[in-house]
């Protein structure tokens, strides 16, 4: 046995996470998690904090970020969707993200009112067009898995660079490149009118 895995009475690593014994390794119906979606959350959970501190610029929401996605992650498992989950690894990180992303768009919507950030904006003459522009940029969003969506935000709308996306979804900082590429090649086969 390694020194990541989880056995009773140890401690994870790395010890920033909850104790093996601590409730946040069950499940809603107090059973313990499924040992390799424990494995994974612990392997990935430096990158899970990376990523957090990055993204929100401060670390504290991701245990609570990981702690909802092993919840549903361990419900789509025991509902026997397992084949929705090959790789609980990827799975889980693209979960992770998605969840972070969605913290990431709750804070900045918090501290204006609507009419507020009405008049806060400037006046624009291309305002139409940069509207159209956002809503196909979601419609392509929406069109991509899980993998290619993280690679296309984390390069374009975050600024990773190709090292960061490489270590932060467990691939050489060159074959995160790569397939970068490919997905933008898929994008334009699929949207050729762009």
């Amino acid at each position: 046995m390694d020194s990541n895995s989880v056995s009773p009475g140890r401690t994870p690593k790395p010890p920033d996470l909850p104790a093996a014994d601590a409730d946040f390794w069950l499940d809603s119906d107090g059973r313990l998690l499924d040992p390799r979606l424990i494995d994974a959350a612990i392997s990935l959970w430096p990158q899970m904090n990376a990523y957090t501190k990055r993204r929100l610029r401060d670390g504290g929401a991701a245990l609570g970020a990981a702690w909802k996605v092993l919840q549903a992650t361990s419900k789509v498992i025991r509902n026997g969707r397992r084949d929705a989950v090959k790789d609980i690894p990827n799975y889980l990180f693209s979960a992770f993200i998605h969840e972070v992303n969605g913290l990431a768009t709750q804070d900045l919507a918090v501290g204006q009112s609507d009419e507020e950030e009405f008049h806060s904006q400037p006046v624009d003459d291309n305002l139409e067009s940069q509207i159209l522009g956002w809503l196909e940029a979601q419609r392509i969003l929406r069109s991509l898995d899980d993998y290619e969506r993280n690679l296309i935000v984390m390069k374009i709308d975050q600024g990773y660079s190709w090292k960061e996306i490489g270590q932060l979804l467990g691939v050489s900082h060159k074959s995160a490149r790569v397939q970068y590429c490919q997905t933008l090649q898929a994008i334009r086969k699929r949207f050729r009118k762009l």
